[in-house]
């Protein structure tokens, strides 16, 4: 089984929101693999799988840069 991580949201402490996103947390743990859409998502692994062979960042699909340039073009 593989998850694909791709943020948190960082809910106020003790809400129904962080409470999943804790369960995630230690879901994540015992997963086969897992799959991080950029590098800033290592910060964010829980610490058991810092450095481990279990997780891969696969950089997001988005150019980014691109869409910034864009949106900041006047039409």
């Amino acid at each position: 089984m593989i998850a694909t991580l791709h943020g948190y949201v960082h809910a106020k402490k003790l809400s129904r929101i962080w409470f999943y996103e804790m369960l995630d947390r230690y879901a994540v743990t015992f997963m086969q693999g897992v799959v991080l859409v950029g590098n800033a998502m290592n910060r964010e692994l829980p610490s058991r799988l810092v450095g481990s062979d279990k997780v891969i960042v696969i950089q997001n699909g988005l150019d980014y840069r691109a869409i910034l340039s864009k949106s900041n073009q006047k039409n």
